[in-house]
């Protein structure tokens, strides 16, 4: 067994080091030939123990994990706001421990699962999130909740009432949060803007079009695509698995992984990382019915994420023996 320490208090995980090598070079590096008997301790001093107890149990419990953490999640709302709230801070940060060591397939999963939460909840995106993705967070690890958070707040800007991330936290008081976060983060305003042109492109209207939705199939040409996102909108290889089945569900095993296709560099103009004006920057956008039903713009051009894979940083840890 692997003992690994988490967060400035170093609580203690056992993990079975057969298995955490298994899954990724930064565990297998530091921890060695895991047939060894030699006692070695690895110390993550600034991540969260709630996190790396669901990675653990990713770990040890392979293809059984997804219902397992299902299992979490209704738990969790059973027992109140609270104790959902704790779990969804868990799965942030699990997705971005998996997204910096490359293991997309837990990296998506727990994707869905954030998803399926803010679904069953019913929540908003909280400005909290915001502000922790855009200040927080490298950008490269932290590209796919932005741009699924991107598209949730552009949905509650214009769906009305809802129940919110928190009690405290008013109808009024959180549109008005955003439009503040707009000004304060260029990079939350530009990706805001990119969205919101992506949509009118698509012709899709955004009053509808809800993140929470995970439409079970990758085909564009599927009406149900006006109310929810398509399977792997928020996936690892949404660019390269285009309207094919999502990896995940074609046997793939946990530790394998889904590398990008390498594509060319476009400049500004096609990808979209730069945005001349800011047309699209009202708190509550015009319906978007207008533009082309054939493709779907504002799903498929991933240049960033491409790049973004190769670059993926290690994680900061102190390794003691």
């Amino acid at each position: 067994m692997a003992t690994v320490l988490i967060g400035p208090k170093q609580q203690r995980f056992k993990v079975n080091k057969r298995l955490l090598c298994a899954t990724s070079p930064f565990f297998a590096d530091r921890f060695g030939d895991p047939s060894s008997s030699k006692s070695i301790s690895l110390w993550l001093p600034r991540e969260s123990s709630s996190m790396f107890g669901l990675f653990v149990d990713w770990v040890h419990l392979g293809l059984r994990f997804r219902p397992h953490l299902d299992e979490m999640i209704s738990n969790a709302y059973d027992a109140g706001l609270e104790a959902s709230q704790n779990i969804h801070w868990s799965l942030i940060r699990l997705h971005l421990f998996a997204s910096r060591l490359g293991l997309y397939r837990l990296q998506d999963l727990t994707m869905d699962s954030i998803q399926d939460l803010y679904l069953r909840c019913d929540w908003d995106v909280p400005s909290g999130l915001i502000t922790f993705l855009y200040t927080e967070c490298e950008d490269l690890a932290a590209i796919r909740l932005r741009r699924w958070a991107v598209a949730m707040v552009a949905f509650s800007f214009t769906g009305g009432p809802r129940l919110t991330f928190h009690p405290q936290q008013s109808a009024t008081s959180e549109p008005t949060r955003f439009s503040d976060l707009l000004e304060e983060l260029p990079e939350f305003a530009s990706d805001y803007d990119i969205h919101m042109e992506k949509m009118r492109l698509s012709g899709l209207d955004i009053r509808f079009k809800n993140p929470q939705l995970r439409i079970p199939a990758n085909r564009l040409r599927n009406d149900e695509r006006a109310f929810g996102f398509r399977q792997c909108s928020f996936h690892s290889h949404r660019s390269s698995v285009g309207e094919r089945r999502c990896p995940h569900e074609s046997g793939s095993t946990k530790h394998r992984r889904v590398y990008q296709s390498s594509v060319k560099e476009s400049g500004p103009e096609s990808t979209g990382l730069s945005a001349p004006t800011r047309r699209y920057r009202d708190v509550v956008p015009r319906p978007l019915f207008s533009g082309p039903m054939d493709s779907d713009i504002g799903e498929d051009d991933d240049d960033e994420i491409s790049k973004a894979i190769k670059h993926v940083r290690s994680i900061s840890s102190t390794l003691k023996t």
